[in-house]
């Protein structure tokens, strides 16, 4: 047996030091591999170079925690950002449908996974959306009436002649009576629209994942991987409109028509059939998708108007 003074190991604590390390120097012991995970207490001595627990995952080097890793570890949560996130997003806009593709054949640790994929560009829109131009998020007043005169001289319409408005109408009139007293009431509406509107969105997932579930029903495909679909689809739409919200809005507009190809793309590309049957069920989805969506945000803004 050769035995090389420098590199003779032993045991302390469950960690494995330099026989020839000083004990007193914590900086140096702290990086020095562990013989048993802090985790899960699964022994290590059969790995001991191995970077990561074989039970649990947890990195086998311990080190002192530094402001850096934290502000990694919270990037990391909340935004992906590591390299394979622009090998990603080169499939995701430049190949509609192979990112999904690629994921429900198994090569998922070469790509950022779905759900984490939705909300970093979920997150960075409506960070885009509320910090870049807030002044976007406006309702016009003066569509909803001409002066605050003519709102009151309906409101008091309605009022004496409830049977001429609907229940609706009056809540209006009534809002926009209050907004023509008080303008400071527009900014919290949008305030508190661009609070929900996150949740509302991906309250919104499961129902776009059924309706591609109903529509290519005769496939039999798990509701899972529509539900995967529904993800990189609506990853890559957040994208789009956030270049879209950098344009000009004639220019933005145009926008639609190569989001709309995009997903029809993507439907045959994932589901096959023809073109033309990926175009109609396209348009039979986008069709009933914008309408809930419509739906939502009249729901949204109807919960804002009344807490406001």
């Amino acid at each position: 047996m050769v035995i090389h003074s420098n590199a003779k190991l032993a045991e302390d604590g469950g960690r494995i030091v330099s026989a020839d390390a000083p004990h007193g120097d914590d900086g140096d012991d702290r990086r020095h591999r562990l013989t048993t995970c802090p985790n899960c207490n699964a022994s290590l001595k059969a790995v001991p170079l191995a970077r990561h627990c074989p039970s649990c995952g947890q990195g086998t080097r311990l080190e002192a925690p530094t402001f850096k890793a934290f502000v990694h570890e919270f990037v990391n949560h909340y935004v992906a950002v590591e390299g394979s996130l622009w090998r990603t997003l080169t499939l995701l806009i430049f190949a509609p449908g192979v990112l999904t593709m690629e994921y429900l054949r198994g090569r998922r640790g070469r790509y950022v996974l779905p759900l984490r994929l939705f909300l970093t560009a979920s997150f960075l829109f409506f960070l885009v959306f509320k910090i870049i131009n807030p002044s976007d998020v406006r309702i016009e007043v003066n569509s909803l009436r001409t002066s605050q005169a003519s709102i009151t001289a309906d409101l008091a319409r309605c009022q004496a002649q409830p049977t001429t408005c609907s229940s609706l109408d009056q809540k209006v009139l009534g809002w926009a009576s209050r907004v023509s007293q008080n303008p400071n009431l527009v900014p919290q509406l949008g305030s508190k629209v661009l609070a929900v509107a996150p949740y509302a969105v991906f309250v919104l997932m499961p129902v776009f994942a059924g309706l591609m579930t109903w529509v290519y029903r005769a496939r039999r495909r798990p509701y899972g991987e529509h539900f995967v679909f529904a993800l990189h689809v609506h990853a890559f739409w957040f994208l789009a409109m956030l270049l879209g919200h950098a344009l000009p809005d004639l220019v933005g507009l145009w926008l639609l028509l190569p989001i709309f190809v995009h997903g029809v793309w993507a439907m045959r590309r994932v589901y096959g059939g023809t073109w033309g049957g990926a175009l109609a069920r396209g348009a039979l989805v986008s069709a009933a998708y914008f309408g809930l969506m419509a739906l939502m945000a009249t729901l949204v803004v109807a919960w804002a108007v009344g807490t406001t």
